[in-house]
């Protein structure tokens, strides 16, 4: 009975990480995605400020 709930206890906590790792990626690939559209938005406008 009491393996069965290390078991579980175990279970809860490696979920509970793998959500924390889940929210923690998902936020990178949000920066991430925030990051490109920066550095696109930058280098367009020093292409178009050159240019001109």
């Amino acid at each position: 009975m009491a393996g069965q709930l290390k078991t579980r206890v175990a279970v809860f906590f490696v979920a509970g990480e793998l959500e924390s790792w889940k929210a923690t990626i998902g936020f990178l690939l949000a920066w991430d995605e925030e990051w490109k559209a920066y550095v696109l938005v930058t280098a367009s406008l020093g292409h178009c400020s050159s240019g001109s």
